[in-house]
C-alpha cells in the first residue's frame, strides 16, 4: 500500500493517493497517505484541513514539509494574511518563503524598520532570487530605497558570483 500510494504520488494521479490514503489510515504509515494527498492538491487545500493535518501530525517532518508547500502556494495566490498566521510555525524555511513573509509585513507596515533591514540586505546578493522576492525589491523601489550605488554593487557581487546572465538582467535597472 506503501509503495502504490508513492508510485501514485509520483504520477499525481489523485484517485490512487486517494485509495492508498485510506488503506494506510490506520497504520505507523498514516501520515505519508494523507501528505500525499493533500500536497498533491496543495492548491486546493482549505484552512481546515491543514489545519486538521498539522495538528494531528504536529511534530512531523511531513507536516513541516506540508505547511512549506501550502505556504508558497498561499503566497502564489496573495493570501498574506492566512500566510502569516502559519508561517510562525515553519521549522524549514527558504528565501521563496522568507520573501513572502516579507511582502506580508510590507503590506501590514511598508516603514517597518525591521522590515526594510530585512529587504534591504536581502538585496545584497549575487544571485538570482526567486520570483517572491521580485515584490519586495519593487517596494524597496518605489519607497527609492535602493540607489544607483546599490544597484552597482548588487551588479558587482553578480559578477563576482560569476552569475552573468543576472549581471545582464540588474544592467536592464539602470536608468537611460
Amino acid at each position: 500500500d506503501f509503495e502504490a500510494g508513492r508510485e501514485a504520488y509520483s504520477k499525481k494521479n489523485i484517485t490512487r493517493i486517494a485509495e492508498s490514503a485510506e488503506k494506510l489510515n490506520n497504520d505507523r504509515f498514516a501520515n505519508y497517505g494523507q501528505y500525499w494527498l493533500l500536497s498533491a492538491q496543495i492548491d486546493r487545500v482549505d484552512e481546515m484541513t491543514m489545519q486538521g493535518y498539522l495538528k494531528t501530525y504536529a511534530d512531523s517532518y511531513l507536516a513541516d514539509k506540508l505547511r512549506g508547500e501550502w505556504l508558497k502556494s498561499l503566497g502564489k495566490r496573495g493570501d498574506l494574511n492566512t500566510f502569516m498566521r502559519y508561517y510562525p510555525g515553519l521549522v524549514n524555511t527558504d528565501q521563496e518563503l522568507s520573501c513572502y513573509r516579507l511582502q506580508a509585513q510590507e503590506q501590514a507596515d511598508p516603514r517597518d524598520s525591521v522590515y526594510l533591514r530585512e529587504a534591504k540586505a536581502l538585496w545584497f546578493n549575487g544571485k538570482d532570487l526567486p520570483a517572491s522576492c521580485n515584490m519586495v525589491f519593487n517596494g524597496l523601489f518605489k519607497a527609492q530605497l535602493i540607489s544607483q550605488e546599490d544597484l552597482w554593487r548588487r551588479v558587482r557581487l553578480a559578477k563576482k558570483a560569476k552569475n552573468f546572465n543576472f549581471a545582464k538582467y540588474l544592467n536592464q535597472l539602470f536608468p537611460a
